[in-house]
């Protein structure tokens, strides 16, 4: 119980830090980046998706954490992309809402440093993962 508080502070640090990093200058130019991007910038081998997976396993908590926070981002992008041709676009809200829970679940499991919430959070995203791929591509 005396942890908690720390823990708290921790998680809601790491969701300013997301809402600083996803800050946009507005301009008239600004688009969306494309669906395809924001997968090619995070769900590669070399890409954020598969580091943080590494640094956790390797109790690199400190590497991890803005390796989530860039999760959290395209989450983000993905809400502001256009919504793909296959799939009805209140499937894809839905998918996008619950992939950015699902991120947010894992920097809340880095902040505390835990293991098991780390891999439970990771597990439903891919499993989300799926769903969305096969509705969407």
């Amino acid at each position: 119980m005396p942890q908690t508080l720390p823990r708290v502070a921790a998680v809601l640090l790491a969701c300013s830090m997301v809402a600083v990093a996803s800050a946009q200058k507005p301009t008239d130019k600004a688009k969306p980046l494309a669906i395809k991007d924001i997968m090619l910038a995070t769900h590669t081998k070399t890409g954020p998706l598969n580091k943080v997976g590494q640094a956790v396993k390797g109790g690199r908590w400190d590497e991890a954490a803005p390796l989530a926070v860039a999760l959290v981002k395209a989450g983000d992008d993905l809400a502001k992309a256009k919504a793909p041709a296959k799939g009805s676009a209140a499937s894809w809200a839905k998918l996008v809402e619950q992939y950015q829970t699902d991120t947010k679940a894992i920097v809340a499991a880095i902040a505390n440093k835990d293991v098991k919430d780390f891999k439970d959070a990771l597990d439903t995203l891919n499993s989300s993962c799926r769903t969305c791929h096969t509705t969407h591509k």
